[in-house]
């Protein structure tokens, strides 16, 4: 691990999950760390480790920093940041902290949709075939507690946000995988070109080692054609892998059958591709990843059935945060549903998913922030109907429903207006599902 050499005083912004791994890695370096978190107002309230805690972001103090961390869910341009920048303080991200100390292989995977389930299954086909792997950045453990508390891992598998991309300073991971880009976060990025050059990053300072990339995707099949690394296509009819019904062909004729594959909709085929391409550039064996089909069964809050209320079929999709993933999700079902959607909006244009939802979706109950301006793009297309909570949204739910129209939680939303999270939000589903199974039903 790097020594502290003279740095003394860093700044930790937002003490969440991956801010206060980051304190505890400065801790262990010999900082003196000030946290500055508006949730907290005093040391006594804070979590451990931290010297001193702020409730806002102090300007002044700041200048009196070697080095700022800042958590993903803050904005580097925030204007307090500025004389900071200006002096020349580095400002960085929590993984970027941690990926000054990180000597292991590393796979690195962004994109809009799919991340998670991308990173657990590379993660999987990689022990299926015997290597020891760390999965986590944006996904579980912060890279900054596998620093400090390294397992008995060879490579590490990372999942890597916009966010964490644009707080990153030089990032060469042996294999990058780009996914997908579709609207999301728009509340921060001033428009889709500035959200598809954050995804850029993650091969701006690759010299070495390999992209895998979707060439369906538009915009990734732009990033891929100015990249000077070699890249490994998927989606491609030749040249590349090849994704079929019920096989994924690679170009050198190898054939992965797909029979006892249980993630639903071609999009969980195009995530299996990318898994498939990168796991094996770094060794996965053609039985591990074999094996890694046959046996995944997805990550929890991704259309996870979750349980019935009188015999209708009720699926947590809560971890849908943008336009893009509910379409996705609604293309996977293949059938009319009764959609729960809504939370704090994120700049993107719900019109845009309007012929998708209108297909699948026999109502829509409303939650949240984003209610109105959801039931404003898709006008008169959609029955509409608000709930002022989560357990009211169920409940109309399930009365709209029937046995052959599941109903799914698929917010398109971000949490935060109403939940810690979206897996709080997707647990809160699955308690009112299983009460109001366990009631009898609607009375």
């Amino acid at each position: 691990m790097r020594p502290a050499h003279t740095f003394s005083h860093a700044a930790v912004i937002g003490l969440g999950l991956s801010g206060m791994a980051a304190v505890r890695l400065l801790k262990r370096q010999g900082f003196r760390v000030t946290g500055m978190d508006e949730k907290y107002t005093s040391l006594s309230e804070a979590p451990k480790h931290c010297d001193q805690v702020q409730d806002h972001l102090d300007a002044a103090m700041l200048l009196e920093t070697d080095l700022i961390v800042l958590s993903p869910g803050v904005d580097p341009r925030r204007p307090e940041l500025e004389p900071a920048r200006q002096k020349g303080i580095p400002i960085i991200g929590e993984m970027a902290l941690g990926l000054r100390h990180l000597t292991l292989p590393c796979i690195a995977v962004t994109g809009t949709n799919g991340k998670s389930t991308v990173t657990e299954l590379i993660a999987a086909m990689l022990r299926a075939s015997g290597k020891r792997v760390f999965a986590g950045g944006n996904l579980g453990t912060p890279l900054c507690d596998f620093i400090l508390n390294p397992e008995d891992a060879e490579m590490v598998v990372l999942e890597v946000s916009s966010y964490q991309l644009d707080t990153l300073e030089s990032f060469q991971p042996d294999v990058a995988v780009l996914l997908n880009i579709s609207e999301d976060h728009l509340d921060r990025y001033p428009d889709m070109e500035a959200y598809a050059r954050s995804k850029a990053r993650l091969f701006k300072d690759m010299r070495a080692g390999l992209a895998v990339l979707n060439h369906r995707d538009r915009k990734v099949r732009a990033i891929g054609q100015t990249l000077s690394i070699p890249v490994l296509w998927y989606d491609r009819e030749t040249g590349g892998l090849c994704i079929a019904e019920n096989q994924l062909r690679l170009e050198d004729g190898h054939l992965f059958l797909l029979e006892d594959f249980s993630l639903p909709g071609r999009h969980n085929r195009e995530n299996l591709s990318a898994a498939l391409l990168a796991a094996r550039a770094m060794g996965a064996t053609d039985q591990g990843i074999r094996n890694t089909i046959a046996h995944f069964k997805g990550l929890e809050h991704r259309m996870t059935f979750c349980g019935s209320v009188c015999g209708v079929a009720c699926y947590d999709d809560s971890k849908a945060t943008n336009i893009d993933a509910v379409c996705r999700a609604l293309t996977a079902f293949n059938r009319k549903v009764v959609l729960i959607m809504g939370g704090r909006d994120k700049g993107g244009d719900y019109a845009l998913m309007a012929d998708t939802v209108s297909q699948y979706a026999r109502k829509i109950i409303l939650i949240g922030e984003a209610a109105q301006a959801i039931e404003s793009a898709f006008g008169k297309k959609i029955p509409c109907e608000r709930a002022s909570s989560l357990a009211e949204a169920v409940e109309k739910a399930v009365k709209a429903a029937d046995p052959d129209t599941p109903v799914l939680l698929s917010p398109a939303c971000s949490s935060f207006d109403m939940f810690a999270n979206y897996k709080d939000r997707g647990l809160q589903f699955r308690n009112l599902v299983a009460a109001l199974s366990a009631s009898g039903g609607i009375s």
